[in-house]
C-alpha cells in the first residue's frame, strides 16, 4: 500500500513515475522465484520493515542533501529504500528533517561503535536518546564496528563477552533488536603473507580462529555486516595473493551468515574515487554471479576530508572523495544515485533469522517459512 499511495503522490506533485520505479511487478517476482532471491517488499510492521527493505541509504559528507525529499523520491517511490544513520553525523543540523523525509520508510539501520565511549550504557544515555530517537529515528539494526584502535589490524579481537552486555542493553533501552558487527578482511593484519613482503598485512581467512569473538559476537547479535568498498575489493591490496584472499574473506563471510541463519548487510562505500557507481554495479554482479548477495545492501560514504561531524567538510574539488556526497539520485556516483540503482536492480537472499525479543514464532516453527509469512504475499 505504501508503494501505490508514494507513487501516486509523485504523480501529483508533478514529479514523473518511470515504469522502472515500479520494481514490484510479477516479472520481477517469478525472476527472483526462480533465482531463490528476494526482491522486498513493503513493510506491514517495523519487524517487516527491517526484514524487507532491501537498501539503505546514508552517509556523511552530504548527509544532510537528504533532508530535502526530492533528493532520494524514487528511492524512497521503489518500496524497497530506507534511512542508515551513521552516527558520525548525529549532530548535523539537518538530522530531523531527514528523519522527517525518510518517515514512513520502516525502521532504519544505525551504524555505531563497540569499545571507547560505546559501551552498555549508551543505549540509555542522552547521547542515543536525545541525538538519536528524539530526532526520529527509530532504527531497529545496528551495524557494529569494533573497537581495534588499540592496536588496529594486529590484534586479533576478543571482547564478545563484553559485546553480549552491550547487545542486551541495545534490546532493552535502545529498541535495536540486531546488531551486526563488522567483518572486514582488513581488520586483520600483521607481518608476513603467503610469501608476500612482511610490510603486507596478513588476510587471516574467515575460517580461521583469528575471527572467533566476532563469529560469537555476531551469533549473539543476530547479524554480521562485511564492509569491503568495491574498488578496494577489486584492487585495493598491493599483491595479487592479497587481493584474492581479500576477495574470498569477503564471500566467505556473506555465506556464514547465511548458513547461520543471521541479517547479512554489506556495505558499499566509495574508496577515493570518482567512479564509484560503475565500481558499485560491478560489485553487486560479481557478488551475484558468485552467489554471495546479503539480506541487505548498504549504500554509504565516509568523511575522507578531516572532517569527523558528519556536516560542513573540508572536501574540495581537487579531493577524490569530494567525486562521491551522498547527494542527490539524479547526480551520477552520489550514493543517493547508486542507492536508487541498488533499490531497482539488486536482489537480497531471503533473511530467515529470529532473534531474542524480536519476533515471536511458535515453538518448533521453521525460521524460514515464519519469516516468509512476513513478506508480501505474492512473495512466497
Amino acid at each position: 500500500m505504501r508503494l501505490i499511495l508514494t507513487v501516486a503522490l509523485l504523480s501529483i506533485l508533478g514529479f514523473p513515475v518511470r515504469a522502472e520505479d515500479k520494481i514490484t511487478n510479477a516479472a520481477d517476482r517469478d525472476d527472483a522465484r526462480r533465482d531463490g532471491l528476494q526482491l522486498g517488499c513493503n513493510p506491514g510492521s517495523p519487524v517487516a520493515a527491517l526484514l524487507d527493505n532491501a537498501v539503505s541509504l546514508g552517509g556523511t559528507f552530504g548527509f544532510e542533501s537528504l533532508s530535502d525529499p526530492a533528493a532520494s523520491v524514487r528511492f524512497r517511490a521503489s518500496g524497497r529504500g530506507g534511512s542508515y544513520l551513521h552516527y558520525s553525523a548525529v549532530d548535523n543540523p539537518a538530522l530531523t528533517n531527514v528523519a522527517a523525509a525518510f518517515a514512513g520508510t520502516g525502521a532504519g539501520v544505525v551504524e555505531v561503535s563497540y569499545g571507547g565511549g560505546f559501551n552498555a550504557g549508551f543505549w540509555s544515555r542522552a547521547d542515543w536518546q536525545q541525538k538519536v530517537i528524539a530526532k526520529g529515528f527509530r532504527p531497529a539494526a545496528a551495524v557494529v564496528n569494533l573497537d581495534t584502535s588499540a592496536s588496529p589490524f594486529v590484534t586479533r579481537w576478543s571482547d564478545s563477552a563484553g559485546f553480549r552486555t552491550f547487545v542486551d542493553a541495545a534490546r532493552r533501552n535502545g529498541g535495536v533488536k540486531v546488531l551486526a558487527p563488522v567483518a572486514s578482511p582488513n581488520q586483520s593484519g600483521g607481518p608476513g603473507a603467503s610469501g608476500d613482503a612482511a610490510t603486507v598485512a596478513v588476510i587471516h581467512p574467515w575460517s580461521d580462529p583469528w575471527w572467533d569473538d566476532v563469529k560469537a559476537a555476531a551469533l549473539y547479535g543476530g547479524g554480521i555486516a562485511i564492509d569491503a568498498p568495491p574498488r578496494f575489493y577489486f584492487e585495493g591490496l598491493p599483491t595479487p595473493v592479497q587481493q584474492a584472499a581479500y576477495q574470498q574473506a569477503t564471500r566467505d563471510v556473506v555465506a556464514w551468515g547465511h548458513a547461520n541463519s543471521l541479517w547479512v548487510a554489506t556495505l558499499v562505500s566509495p574508496y577515493g574515487e570518482h567512479n564509484f557507481e560503475a565500481n558499485a554495479r560491478r560489485y553487486y554482479d560479481t557478488l551475484r554471479a558468485a552467489d554471495r548477495l546479503p539480506s541487505h545492501w548498504v549504500i554509504l560514504n565516509y568523511n575522507g576530508c578531516g572532517t569527523a561531524s558528519g556536516f560542513a567538510s573540508a572536501c574540495k574539488p581537487g579531493d577524490a572523495a569530494y567525486g562521491s556526497p551522498v547527494g542527490t539520485e539524479t547526480t551520477p556516483n552520489t550514493q543517493a544515485a547508486t542507492a536508487l540503482w541498488y533499490a531497482r536492480h539488486a536482489r537480497v537472499r531471503p533473511y530467515a533469522g529470529s532473534y531474542t525479543g524480536m519476533l515471536a514464532r511458535p515453538a518448533g516453527d521453521r525460521p524460514d517459512s515464519h519469516q516468509r509469512s512476513l513478506r508480501c504475499g505474492s512473495a512466497h
